[in-house]
């Protein structure tokens, strides 16, 4: 029988399986962990919260009998709508003093990104 170290523990080895699953590219896990590879050591918050979001999603695939489905990467980044995205960043520019009008591109530029 070996002695169990701080390093086997049930949570260092979720923390290492998180680390490997969000690393996976076009992962519905990549996009909520994309800033944690520059996270200091003694700050775990982040970790902890990826970690008990996948657990949440276990817990629903297990008590529904359901397989995993991924989200897809841009699960966060298309929550809201355009409307809704472009009103909030409008009144963040106002309340930094700015007066912006906004025109739409013509089909001819907006291929220009």
């Amino acid at each position: 029988m070996t002695a169990t170290t701080a390093d086997d523990s049930p949570s260092r080895l979720f923390a290492d399986q998180q680390a490997s699953v969000a690393q996976r590219t076009g992962s519905g896990c990549e996009a909520p962990t994309a800033g944690i590879a520059n996270v200091p050591a003694h700050d775990k918050r982040a970790i902890v919260a990826v970690a008990h979001g996948m657990i949440v999603s276990i817990y629903h695939m297990l008590s529904t009998d359901t397989p995993y489905q991924d989200l897809g990467p841009d699960l966060f980044s298309n929550r809201i709508s355009h409307e809704t995205r472009r009103r909030r960043l409008l009144t963040q520019l106002d309340a930094l003093g700015y007066e912006v009008t906004l025109t739409p591109r013509t089909e001819a530029a907006s291929g220009a990104f």
